[in-house]
């Protein structure tokens, strides 16, 4: 016999380790005790030593689906007598060093549960086991224990205590476990008054029947609220546009199964995967052309060719959907510019002007969390994460291999808001925290950052924020930076792009030459201009910016970004022939205007892809006034998918270099010959990949990395897989976004190179201040 300690690092709280270790050392006729610790799961151990060995064997080769084992380690230890085998308290002593579990969407175990009759747990909303439930939004501290999590306001019941205690029960030490006579109550608000309806029969039937009606039902999910719509009535869908001042803009659904979902839209195998996996983001699908069930597509996605669907990931979508038994809009509940709402009182408050009826519980959310969306290119099905959130935040792989016991926070964009920690060699890249332009999100990403510096015990020893001075999170990070008396690092926006994709994708280290491809909206260049066309060469761990699309007139700030006309007044700039398609879309006095600013031939420079595609979409006819952002650029992208490439072989407008003054020139001259508008976008981003094709050629480069908000465009992301794929090697994101929620991930990764002494060839790439 002989005694051993085990200690496993990684997602292993949360995730049924504990109750699996349980079984498994049962099984090998071990004594001892399993807790949770500030690390991970520790376990001091007492058999023979073959039990011993095949219990850590299969312990480390097969844990359960959700676990991720970062680190394990067993050591032999003066021998201890055990008198069985138990679960013991968890040991809160110590710095944390583990990962957060994010949320896991409702199981097929609970499912069955919560649809069969004769089961206690029949159709109640917060049916849970170690497979599946809140873990991320209820968290209050760690290690992960019911008395860490917001579950600790319900005391277990006799039956459920007695399925928490028995090695035997599915159920055996869940953490969320509760019932119907301990757990979670509903309860309807309407006009700011509780309705007397507490039967949960009672509230589902009148939930069903304000969806009926035509009216707007706010449910609490598990990361906040989300505002439930029937999605064939083309009246509650306008009504639900002019309550969230939201004229265009896509709405997700909700799908009840996926029998409903293959009527109306075109699945592949992997999105199919997404669709039903643990993390359960909405997936967006390519719409049939006749769609059941009277589906309003038009409505709820205007001008596109897919749509955003979801599954039921929890218990009480899954209720709601099965028995109104249609598709249902299913959108965020927040106003205009603010993040989700998740506070009970402050639904009460403010979604009365939005819902008809708010469906709350007494579970206090403790990180609210919008929905995670993913989507997959329709030819080569590569994957994309264009939000990540609920099901796949926060705890992300490392940067690179190599220890680094420094605590960082960086700080991320400004737009598409996202921080990410390093502490104690584990790292951690927040939700999707919105636009910090405004106060509410700016509110809120505080009000996250504090919780999980808290959560973590961490003070950061480095600090790093964007290089544009104006950005929330730069003013905020050189507060926290005098308040934490630590150094603050600025990292130019752009090369964090980079960096990210690279990190992401194990590249960072790589003595490979590498082409990188950054293109975006907005970014603060280190020479003063906005960029967003960008090339960079990474050679040697060395970063440098080799080309970038030629320099045109920002033209007012973000004024151009919600006015398309003035992009393309811009890219336009010396070419005649564009007076006729543009100055009608100006009134005299602004025509006027405009002309002699441009004429002086000063005034902030910008590179953007992003605006081009702005411009390009304008002089196409496709947006005068964009109602949300990016909508240009997708509406460009759906008029390039009209092309029918069968019987006609496009060439790209001939373009060596990103000159945007030769390709907007022949982008006129194709619409002064008359040729299809269609045909055009679909040549002007064949351009762009002949472009990405030529500079990697003369770079001599083999592999090709991507980021920035443009490769969200997947016609785009095809082409470049189909033109170029045979040729080269190319890096796309797949586990984060591509858009600015990657910068903060890209700061870290740039702090990688630092410490490897991978500077940049500009010393402003990476500045200093102590």
């Amino acid at each position: 016999m002989k005694t051993v300690l085990i200690q496993v690092e990684g997602q292993v709280q949360g995730v049924g380790f504990r109750p699996f270790s349980y079984n498994l050392a049962s099984r090998h006729d071990l004594t001892g005790v399993i807790r949770n610790n500030m690390c991970g799961v520790d376990m001091m151990l007492t058999g023979t030593e073959t039990g011993i060995d095949n219990f850590y064997r299969d312990l480390i080769q097969h844990p359960p689906g959700k676990v991720i084992i970062l680190k394990h380690e067993m050591q032999q230890i003066p021998d201890k007598l055990f008198r069985g085998l138990e679960i013991r308290e968890s040991l809160s002593k110590g710095q944390p060093k583990l990962m957060l579990t994010p949320d896991i969407a409702l199981c097929a175990d609970c499912l069955q549960e919560l649809n069969q009759v004769n089961d206690r747990r029949h159709e109640y909303a917060f049916i849970s086991c170690e497979e599946c439930g809140p873990r991320y939004s209820i968290l209050e501290r760690v290690p992960f224990d019911r008395s860490a999590t917001s579950m600790q306001d319900f005391m277990l019941c006799d039956k459920c205590q007695a399925e928490y205690d028995d090695p035997n029960d599915r159920r055996f030490y869940a953490q969320t476990n509760s019932c119907r006579e301990c757990g979670i109550k509903l309860s309807l608000w309407q006009n700011g008054s509780k309705l007397n309806i507490e039967e949960s029969e009672n509230i589902y039937k009148h939930i069903i029947r304000t969806l009926e009606d035509g009216q707007l039902v706010a449910v609490k999910g598990i990361g906040g609220y989300i505002v439930l719509a029937d999605a064939s009535s083309s009246g509650t869908i306008k009504m639900l546009r002019e309550k969230k001042q939201r004229a265009t803009k896509p709405f997700a659904l909700l799908y009840h199964h996926i029998d409903a979902l293959k009527k109306d839209v075109h699945v592949n195998e992997r999105a199919v995967t997404e669709w039903l996996s643990d993390a359960a983001p909405i997936v967006l699908f390519r719409k049939k052309e006749n769609a059941g069930h009277s589906l309003q597509g038009d409505l709820i996605a205007p001008g596109l060719n897919y749509l955003g669907i979801m599954r039921p990931y929890a218990p009480i979508l899954e209720l709601i959907s099965r028995q109104f038994g249609k598709p249902l809009i299913a959108t965020s509940a927040n106003c205009i510019h603010s993040p989700i709402v998740y506070d009970d009182q402050m639904a009460i408050k403010d979604l009365k002007n939005i819902a008809d009826l708010i469906v709350l519980n007494n579970r206090r959310i403790t990180q609210p969390q919008d929905d995670s969306v993913v989507a997959f290119t329709p030819i080569y099905r590569q994957r994309m994460v264009l939000r990540r959130s609920r099901g796949l935040a926060p705890s992300i792989k490392k940067v690179d291999k190599s220890a680094d016991d420094r605590q960082i926070l960086c700080m991320g964009g400004l737009k598409k808001s996202a921080f990410a920690i390093q502490c104690r060699n584990n790292v951690f890249l927040s939700q999707y925290l919105g636009n910090t332009f405004y106060l509410d999100a700016q509110n809120r990403y505080e009000q996250i950052l504090n919780q999980i510096l808290d959560t973590l015990s961490c003070q950061p020893d480095i600090i790093v924020v964007d290089m544009h001075p104006e950005y929330f999170t730069t003013h905020l990070g050189k507060h926290l930076a005098r308040a934490f008396n630590v150094k603050l690092k600025h990292v130019q926006h752009h090369m964090a792009h980079f960096a990210a994709v690279l990190a992401e994708r194990d590249h960072l280290s790589t003595d490979e030459d590498i082409l990188g491809v950054v293109w975006d909206g907005t970014g603060y260049g280190d020479d003063g201009c906005i960029w967003g066309g960008e090339f960079f060469l990474y050679r040697r761990g060395k970063m440098k910016r080799i080309e970038h699309f030629s320099y045109f007139n920002q033209l007012f700030g973000d004024k151009m970004a919600r006015e398309p006309r003035l992009s393309a007044l811009s890219i336009s700039k010396d070419i005649p022939e564009v007076r006729s398609y543009l100055q009608p879309h100006f009134t005299d006095t602004e025509w006027s205007f405009y002309q002699k600013y441009l004429s002086r031939g000063s005034g902030l420079q910008t590179s953007s892809v992003g605006r081009l595609f702005d411009g390009v979409a304008f002089l196409l006819g496709i947006t005068e006034k964009p109602t949300y952002e990016g909508e240009s650029a997708i509406r460009l992208q759906m008029l390039a998918e009209q092309f029918d490439r069968t019987n006609q072989d496009l060439k790209p407008y001939p373009l060596e270099s990103p000159n945007v003054y030769r390709l907007v020139k022949a982008i006129i001259q194709d619409l002064e010959n008359d040729v299809a508008n269609p045909a055009i976008a679909f040549r002007f981003h064949l351009t762009l990949v002949g472009l990405v094709s030529s500079i990697a050629s003369r770079q001599n480069c083999h592999k090709i990395a991507f980021s920035g908000g443009v490769f969200q465009n997947s016609l785009l992301t095809d082409l470049l897989i189909e033109r170029l794929g045979r040729k080269f090697e190319l890096i796309f994101h797949e586990d984060i976004s591509p858009n600015d929620e990657n910068i903060a991930f890209g700061q870290l990764a740039l702090m990688h190179c630092e410490q490897s002494e991978l500077k940049s060839e500009r010393k402003s790439v990476i500045s200093l201040e102590e």
